[in-house]
């Protein structure tokens, strides 16, 4: 008698299981060269959490990385966030799409918050204190971490 082991794998499974070691990690990356310590929100839970209930804005080398499955529009909003961030939106293959900076929308009814959209179909976006990428995105850079 022959006893053969079949290796299946179950992608649906394994992706759940590694969004959820990743999650609320910190990371290094960087974006066009410069460096940054991004916590990484892979799941829906801190996905929609983000900066909420946050009391002070990320320093200036630090922020969110939020990883989806695939690319697609991505949307932002900043409801109970007290300060101002940048949403940042790369591809699948980390090129850079376009970036917003959104203001607080913490004294804001949830029916008259904006949304901030990527332009183009996004898998990765990256929030960080207002103002940086302005002075640090140029528009042929990458994500890399």
């Amino acid at each position: 008698m022959s006893y053969y082991m079949i290796n299946i794998k179950i992608l649906l499974f394994e992706s759940y299981c590694k969004k959820n070691q990743v999650d609320g990690l910190t990371i290094d990356a960087e974006i066009g060269g410069n460096p940054l310590k991004l916590t990484v929100a892979s799941t829906p839970k801190t996905q929609m959490a983000g900066y909420q209930n946050f009391k002070s804005e990320p320093i200036q080398d630090e922020g969110i990385l939020f990883i989806y499955d695939n690319d697609a529009p991505r949307s932002f909003w900043m409801k109970n966030v007290k300060f101002p961030l940048d949403v940042i939106f790369f591809d699948t293959d980390m090129n850079y799409i376009g970036h917003e900076t959104m203001q607080s929308g913490d004294s804001i009814d949830d029916s008259e918050l904006p949304k901030y959209t990527s332009k183009l179909p996004a898998r990765f976006a990256v929030e960080v204190k207002a103002g940086w990428a302005d002075k640090n995105i140029s528009k042929d850079c990458k994500l890399s971490f």
